[in-house]
């Protein structure tokens, strides 16, 4: 039980400074560095599940190293996510910054564990690179390389509350070119991260698809998505 609290809560507590500071990460370098220290955080400790751990104890060792060694990756390679506009920032206090989101996290990660009023957050985990080729080629061939489908406006979350009830809790996502951004995922997940990203949602056993397409206009396939969406888009 406690490490599915503390892996939920840092999964939550990661999520709420991604949040604070992606309004303000293009433009100035403290949320900037905030935002992408956090993400990283979060993609390493989305790559397990609480089940993956067999006590709290293992569970703070695994948290203990993701934010050890993504302090690491971050001071070596934030270089090529600063935004232009905020490219002449100090290397100096870069660097402090991503200090000082590791020390946040390590002090989290003290506390987390005993935190059982954190509100929850949907099962969310990164695919592997196996699971990613896997899942994409089983989607490949299912709906072959002209995929059919609609083009058409999504009533989010009204498609999502729909999903909830006709039992397709669990989905895929699937970002186009990157396994690390890439999930199996509570269908939750559709109404907050949804955006015309090129992505793929899925579902687990490929008989309906939706491709966010950057052009702004959804393409779907599946029978009774069309049909659905036919009364409700």
């Amino acid at each position: 039980m406690s490490s599915t609290v503390l892996h939920q809560a840092f999964r939550y507590h990661c999520l709420e400074r991604i949040a604070a500071a992606e309004p303000s990460a293009g433009r100035d370098i403290h949320a900037f560095v905030q935002w992408y220290v956090w993400s990283q955080f979060l993609t390493e400790a989305e790559q397990y599940t609480p089940d993956d751990f067999s006590s709290e104890a293992e569970a703070q060792e695994v948290l203990k190293w993701i934010v050890q060694s993504t302090q690491v990756y971050c001071q070596q390679h934030y270089a090529r996510r600063v935004p232009r506009a905020i490219q002449e920032a100090d290397d100096r206090l870069v660097q402090s910054f991503i200090d000082q989101a590791g020390e946040q996290a390590t002090a989290l990660l003290q506390t987390a564990a005993t935190r059982v009023d954190t509100p929850p957050v949907p099962f969310r985990r990164v695919l592997t690179q196996p699971e990613y080729r896997e899942v994409w080629s089983t989607f490949q061939d299912k709906w072959g390389k002209q995929r059919s489908g609609l083009y058409m406006d999504l009533p989010i979350d009204a498609l999502t509350k729909h999903l909830l009830q006709r039992g397709d809790t669990r989905l895929y996502y699937l970002h186009p070119f990157a396994h690390l951004q890439s999930y199996t995922l509570a269908a939750e997940w559709l109404n907050k991260m949804f955006s015309y990203d090129d992505g793929y949602w899925i579902a687990l056993d490929f008989s309906w698809y939706i491709l966010a397409d950057g052009n702004g206009y959804p393409k779907v396939g599946g029978q009774w998505l069309e049909e659905w969406l036919k009364h409700h888009g």
